[in-house]
């Protein structure tokens, strides 16, 4: 039991720094795309196939590479990565809507827009962050020891 509420309470505070994380390296991702998009003459497959990220968002860009491969256009391969990314990642429901979004709307205009595109993406993720960090300050030490208390609680209960 006791092991069972402590475990709960680091599953929660770990889902926060997972999304801390996530987050992180979406960031870095898009400015690299700014960079690429800025600087080279690459396709957005390339783009993707040229990113080397050992995270679980470099799984993700991986997952997006087979569904191009598979024959998916990028938004809609986009997409389907985005839909079936994991919870224990610690993402938002609005934290998806905008990758989802980004994925939706790259792509569509001349190389300066791509740029202000990234440009745009980027100031909403680093809010996000922003608010994702201040809320595993705030919340990651509680959880773990709400699920301790909780455990130990119950062991007091018991006997």
């Amino acid at each position: 039991m006791i092991i069972s509420s402590t475990m709960m309470g680091y599953l929660a505070s770990h889902r926060l720094s997972s999304r801390v994380d996530f987050l992180r390296q979406y960031i870095l991702f898009l400015n690299y795309i700014k960079t690429e998009v800025r600087y080279s003459a690459y396709t957005i497959y390339e783009l993707l196939c040229r990113y080397k990220e050992e995270s679980e968002f470099g799984s993700f860009i991986d997952e997006c590479k087979y569904n191009i491969e598979s024959g998916n256009y990028f938004n809609e391969a986009w997409s389907l990565c985005t839909k079936r990314l994991p919870k224990c990642n610690g993402l938002t429901n609005k934290d998806k809507e905008l990758i989802l979004e980004f994925g939706n709307n790259f792509g569509s205009s001349d190389v300066s827009g791509q740029i202000a595109y990234c440009d745009l993406n980027i100031d909403f993720i680093e809010r996000t962050l922003q608010q994702a960090q201040e809320e595993k300050e705030k919340k990651s030490k509680l959880y773990l020891l709400l699920g301790l208390s909780f455990g130990i609680s119950l062991v007091l209960f018991l006997l």
